[in-house]
């Protein structure tokens, strides 16, 4: 199995159970490893055999900006589901 990583990928959101947490958006710092196996997408040079990184790059950081999440835990919880529901991603 292969690994994606995106790393250190920059989100600016709500999050926290604070008063002063929830006045403004704060950076989010997200790092994410989603596991696929690559072989099709290498030789045929397809993307669609593979996870596309910044098609999810896109979609997390859109979520983690909008989702103001009071734990951390349950955005981390909305971001693993959101990779999961990626085409050939595990």
């Amino acid at each position: 199995m292969d690994k994606i990583i995106i790393k250190n990928l920059s989100a600016r959101g709500i999050i926290g159970l604070n008063d002063w947490e929830r006045e403004k958006p704060q950076e989010i710092l997200i790092n994410i490893v989603v596991y696929t196996d690559i072989k099709q997408a290498a030789v045929t040079d397809d993307i669609r055999y593979s996870v596309n990184y910044r098609t999810l790059a896109k979609k997390v950081q859109a979520h983690a900006e909008t989702a103001a999440r009071i734990s951390v835990e349950a955005l981390a919880e909305d971001l693993a589901r959101i990779c999961l529901e990626e085409p050939n991603a595990q």
